[in-house]
């Protein structure tokens, strides 16, 4: 059985990290990285990337440059590029990204847009 992966710190790296076991509401905004192991209701935006571990739960919207979620979303997601979803991953919104994985096991229950809008064919245009 493979090990599941664990974020892996840099000291060298801005980050913000809310451990297990502290609930933290109301909107809640970082440029660096966040590594959320608790519970947040309220909004979360970050200018880089968000690691949802196993066990962490978002009640409200997030955005963020990439994601990786393991954790519980109840809320809408707007990732400008790539967001992973774990096997334990569970979300219920609306998801927008560039680049979606999602692992055998994860749950998914919402609307999903990937990719740049401008690329999207209009519904009126024919094929010649």
């Amino acid at each position: 059985m493979a090990q599941e992966k664990e974020h892996k710190f840099k000291p060298e790296d801005t980050q913000t990290v809310i451990g297990a076991g502290v609930k933290v509401e109301g909107k809640f905004m970082a440029v660096g990285d966040v590594v959320l192991k608790g519970e947040l209701s309220g909004t979360l935006d970050t200018e880089s990337g968000l690691y949802l571990e196993q066990g962490a739960f978002i009640n409200g919207d997030m955005t963020a440059k990439n994601a990786s979620l393991a954790g519980a979303i109840k809320g809408n997601i707007k990732v400008a590029d790539r967001v992973a979803l774990t096997k334990t991953a569970k979300i219920k919104g609306d998801l927008e990204c560039q680049i979606l994985s999602i692992e055998a096991g994860a749950i998914f229950n919402g609307r999903c847009a990937i990719g740049r809008t401008e690329d999207v064919v209009p519904e009126n245009k024919v094929d010649e």
